[in-house]
């Protein structure tokens, strides 16, 4: 099973820029964790594009914008 999803997880982003408050859906991250997916991919926080690992799931943030708009990055490929 996989999960698209269109809000970022609590815990797997950078903060809120100049509130220095943690930014992510709790309740997003909670259903991946009853589900256990093998990928979750979100894109909603341009600065925080990476990819993580929580209990077998993969977590990915395919941003390839930056805060301006501009297209900075390269396409994410996975192997499942």
């Amino acid at each position: 099973m996989k999960i698209a999803a269109i809000s970022d997880l609590h815990g797997h982003l950078p903060v809120i820029p100049k509130s220095n408050r943690p930014c992510g859906s709790r309740s997003l991250l909670a259903a991946i964790d009853r589900v256990n997916p093998r990928l979750c991919v979100f894109d909603h926080i341009h600065e925080g594009r990476g990819q993580w690992e929580r209990n077998g799931t993969i977590l990915a943030n395919v941003a390839h914008v930056d805060r301006a708009y501009r297209a900075v990055h390269e396409a994410m490929v996975f192997d499942l």
